[in-house]
């Protein structure tokens, strides 16, 4: 098969349907989006948003097909004992509210729909009691979480290490349960054999 055709192939005629219990839908055909697991998905994948990654003035970071945006600054200067940091995250907030209709825009533009209940809010401060100011996506204000996940380390609001000891002791238990439970399944024999 020559290469021109492979291409053609790659990208039309393609159809998906949905297995569920065995039953399987109506083939349906798709002219948008590329295929899973392939390797060049990745490359077009990389290529389609390489715009994005320069629409917004707070540093956007994405890893496959997600994305962080992230807006920092200095709150004690003056090395105060409890900084106001009010004036900083108003200004943060919205910094970050305005990449992110940069990146609805983008969105619009190329076909993609963002979804603004996936999308959450991450302090990540030493300060405590302070009043965050919230970021709007979609003008819906966004959940708050205390921690999010990256490359298997879960980083807290607070630079505590506890959610990732949790999550490696929780997977840790998993494996170590497992031979536990089977152990009912073989006799005195099987388990002396190596």
């Amino acid at each position: 098969m020559s290469e021109t055709k492979m291409q053609l192939t790659y990208l039309s005629d393609r159809s998906i349907a949905i297995r569920v219990d065995g039953y399987l839908s109506n083939p349906h055909s798709i002219h948008l989006d590329v295929r899973q697991g392939c390797v060049i998905s990745a490359v077009l994948f990389i290529i389609f948003i390489n715009d994005l990654l320069s629409s917004t003035s707070s540093s956007i970071f994405s890893f496959v097909d997600d994305a962080y945006l992230g807006s920092s600054f200095s709150s004690n200067p003056q090395h105060l004992a409890y900084p106001n940091i009010s004036p900083y995250c108003k200004t943060s907030a919205s910094h970050l509210t305005n990449d992110l209709t940069n990146v609805e825009k983008w969105g619009s533009d190329n076909l993609v729909k963002f979804n603004e209940e996936k999308t959450k809010q991450v302090v990540i401060s030493r300060t405590h009691h302070q009043d965050f100011s919230p970021v709007l996506m979609n003008g819906h204000k966004l959940d708050i979480s205390s921690s999010f996940p990256q490359f298997r380390l879960s980083i807290s609001s607070n630079f505590t290490w506890r959610p990732n000891i949790n999550s490696i002791a929780k997977h840790a238990s998993q494996k170590i349960g497992f031979p536990s439970r089977a152990i009912g399944y073989f006799s005195p024999s099987q388990l002396l054999t190596v």
